[in-house]
């Protein structure tokens, strides 16, 4: 347990003489830490452009960027 004052303690003879809502009220919350999402082992990254051609009609083209293997 952390108290604000940045001293720690783990035995109960520290805490046996103050009340459990008073200790409570002095423990700092650690936020939880999320975990970093794993990548794949394999990774295609691809580039998209649309064009329109002269007869009007719209294409994309489709352009391998990078691989991560």
């Amino acid at each position: 347990l952390y108290l604000d004052s940045g001293t720690s303690f783990d035995s109960e003879a520290d805490y046996s003489d103050a009340s459990e809502d008073a200790i409570s009220r002095r423990v700092k919350r650690t936020p939880q830490e999320e975990k970093a999402e794993a990548r794949p082992s394999r990774e295609l990254r691809i580039k998209t452009t649309k064009i329109k051609e002269k007869s009007g009609e719209e294409v994309e083209i489709v352009r391998i960027v990078s691989i991560f293997l």
